[in-house]
């Protein structure tokens, strides 16, 4: 049993993604998701993020 668990092709469990410029913009979106259930479900979360922001 512990053979055909270990020979299960390993998947990412979670990503980011967010744009290339975002530095140079200085605003932008970044999602970062988590696949579970063998990739059949994903939780995602999405994020405004200001890198200029001063406080």
């Amino acid at each position: 049993m512990t053979e055909k668990l270990n020979n299960q092709p390993t998947q990412p469990t979670h990503e980011a993604l967010w744009p290339s410029d975002l530095f140079v913009q200085g605003i932008g979106w970044i999602i970062v998701s988590r696949f579970k259930s063998a990739g059949k479900r994903v939780q995602a979360g999405i994020f405004l993020l200001d890198v200029f922001c001063m406080g």
